[in-house]
């Protein structure tokens, strides 16, 4: 039996029982329960900015911001939530936790904007950004983060609130990654990348999201298969005014690799999916990449766009 208590977002300082700052809850559990009688925490995380109208104007006039980088701080939070995480593990490693579970029980971006404010709400490919920058923080984390369920009611209806919807990027973001677990002739490690991205400053967003430096625009993880001759990269460009192209680097040979990529992209980060009956308002392309002779392959990722790239080695290198 593995037993989870019901611990608290670290950086959810509003419902903190020290105003102004971060909870202490989750010590007190560590302190009274330990690991002799709880194996982990189920947390929540709800992305959505700033509540306050008024802080969110004074927000933009003191970041020199305009809506469209608010929404992208918010989509890219991943990233932040990711080092919340480690340090939740790293308070735990103390009092005996090795390591800590966690369940994310809920969790989810819900912008909060102004009317004719872009949007990245469900229905977008900037909310599918979010989505997939959170999936790839679950998996490099996946020796804590053992459970994560999305709040995500589409195609569900209820009285309230009603936020029945058609399907939308992001659960067609969560299928590229289900797909690969999904699989029964083989099993998965995360496999640890070297990157080096281009990026840009996180500014303190209400009192939930702190001050961050080098925030990259592509968030990358990949996976391993068991056999170790195929890789999974999952990538996410969380730039939702530019694209970028994803360069990946291997010690392979260009006649030894077969690479192919599916590519998750709309004509605007902030185009709505709201036919209930095809998929006009984002695409899904099927791409076949090439290596060359130095081991590089390239993908132009359009602003707001998820790619996964498939790679299977022939002759395994390392």
């Amino acid at each position: 039996m593995t037993i989870f208590v019901a611990g608290a977002d670290p950086m959810y300082v509003d419902f903190s029982e020290i105003p102004g700052q971060p909870p202490i809850w989750n010590r007190r559990l560590f302190e009274h329960a330990g690991p002799s009688y709880i194996d982990g925490l189920d947390i929540h995380q709800y992305t959505r900015g700033i509540r306050d109208f008024g802080l969110r104007r004074e927000w933009l006039e003191k970041n020199q911001a305009d809506p469209i980088f608010y929404n992208q701080v918010l989509a890219a939070y991943p990233t932040q939530y990711e080092v919340l995480i480690r340090e939740l593990k790293e308070l735990a490693k103390g009092y005996g936790f090795q390591p800590l579970i966690l369940e994310i029980g809920e969790w989810n971006l819900e912008p909060e904007t102004e009317a004719g404010w872009p949007n990245a709400e469900y229905e977008t490919m900037a909310h599918a950004c979010y989505v997939a920058s959170m999936f790839n923080a679950f998996i490099r984390q996946g020796d804590s983060v053992k459970f994560a369920y999305q709040r995500d009611n589409t195609l569900y209806y209820r009285a309230y609130p009603v936020d029945m919807r058609p399907v939308n990027p992001g659960n067609d973001t969560s299928r590229l990654y289900a797909e690969l677990f999904m699989r029964t002739d083989t099993g998965w490690r995360c496999l640890e990348l070297g990157k080096e991205a281009s990026g840009f400053d996180m500014p303190q967003t209400w009192v939930r999201i702190r001050p961050m430096e080098k925030i990259p625009y592509i968030d990358a993880t990949a996976i391993l298969s068991d056999s170790g001759d195929e890789i999974v990269l999952f990538a996410a460009n969380r730039d939702l005014k530019a694209a970028h192209t994803l360069k990946v680097e291997g010690q392979w040979e260009a006649e030894a690799v077969q690479m192919s990529a599916k590519l998750q992209f709309s004509d605007s980060p902030f185009m709505r999916q709201e036919n209930w009956y095809e998929a006009n308002g984002y695409r899904i392309s099927d791409l076949e990449l090439t290596s060359g002779p130095d081991g590089c392959t390239e993908l132009a990722m359009p602003a707001g766009s998820v790619a996964r790239l498939t790679i299977k080695l022939f002759n395994k290198g390392e």
